[in-house]
């Protein structure tokens, strides 16, 4: 088994470049994320737009 190789030279800390975001200010929904998609497009026809910048699992569900 390889190990897994730690970037944080790079990537930061955080891995995020060690930018510190702030807490999120909203509460936990319990719902599936790909629920909470189908709702808010539902809910607002035409009007939603999906900036995907990772895996499209939630949109494929």
């Amino acid at each position: 088994r390889c190990r897994p190789r730690i970037a944080d030279f790079i990537h930061g800390a955080d891995g995020l470049g060690d930018t510190s975001p702030p807490s999120p200010k909203g509460k936990k929904i319990d719902r599936r994320a790909c629920q909470f998609l189908v709702d808010k497009v539902t809910e607002f026809p035409g009007e939603v737009s999906i900036l995907a910048l990772g895996p499209l699992t939630n949109l494929a569900l």
